[in-house]
């Protein structure tokens, strides 16, 4: 009898142990499922990243770009500029000289007049 009740105790002992290792198990296959789940949550997170990086380096090129051409127009726009100040010069230049001959010519007209009248 004895026997039969060690064994009754060594099978609910068993019985125990078996229920605890899969609880373990259980535990252990959610705590992987969890870790999986965060890997590919991490995964996913980090191709967005890329994806916005390459998004962000293109910007940046095509500002890079941008930046290139207004300067390039800046340098045309000022060779521009000088071109038009020197004919600017230019015409001010010949305007005041055919202002210049103009007054003398009329002077010189007022003084014949002023020595016919004489």
């Amino acid at each position: 009898m004895q026997k039969s009740i060690d064994w009754a105790r060594a099978r609910e002992k068993y019985e125990e142990n078996m229920q605890d290792m899969k609880k373990e198990i259980k535990e252990m296959n959610e705590k992987v499922h969890e870790s999986k789940r965060k890997q590919e949550e991490a995964i996913i997170a980090k191709e967005k990243m890329e994806r916005e990086i390459e998004k962000l380096r293109k910007d940046l090129h095509e500002s890079r770009q941008q930046s290139v051409d207004l300067h390039e127009q800046l340098a045309l726009e000022r060779k521009n500029t000088d071109k038009a100040k020197i004919q600017g010069k230019a015409a001010l230049r010949d305007t005041r000289k055919q202002c210049s001959g103009t007054i003398e010519s009329v002077k010189w007209k007022e003084k014949e007049k002023l020595q016919r009248s004489m």
